[in-house]
């Protein structure tokens, strides 16, 4: 599970922050209920951005936020999405995976972010009937 973030803006070639983090470890994820996925491990945090499962930039501009994850064996009469959310406010969800395999659940969204206040954080959900382990897969 990834959220990387850079500025939209390529012409100026430079990055004001980004950050890439996972879950390390079993979460497990409830039936039903739209779950705040803890990422507790990072590849690289640029400005020690990313604290408490959410990425809080000191610097405005827009991000290119980007989710990865699922949850295994959900069943073909089931949903499982993850969301991207700014502040409180969803901005973002996967399609939803109906299938029994372990396909990965993929949503990207460009949020601007004011640099103060604003954060980023990604939730998973998914109705299979019993609880489901997260899985991620580290660094891509």
């Amino acid at each position: 599970m990834i959220i990387i973030s850079n500025p939209i803006d390529l012409s100026k070639i430079v990055y004001t922050s980004r950050c890439s983090v996972y879950r390390d470890g079993v979460q497990s994820i409830p039936t039903g209920v739209q779950t705040e996925i803890e990422f507790n491990a990072e590849v690289y945090d640029q400005d020690s951005e990313f604290a408490n499962f959410r990425f809080t930039p000191t610097k405005a501009g827009w991000y290119d936020i980007k989710v990865q994850g699922w949850v295994g064996a959900v069943g073909g009469d089931k949903q499982c999405h993850i969301c991207i959310y700014k502040n409180a406010i969803e901005k973002a969800r996967s399609a939803d995976d109906y299938s029994y395999n372990y396909l990965p659940g993929v949503v990207s969204k460009d949020l601007y972010l004011d640099g103060d206040t604003d954060y980023v954080k990604a939730t998973i959900f998914h109705n299979s009937g019993v609880n489901r382990d997260l899985l991620t897969t580290p660094g891509k």
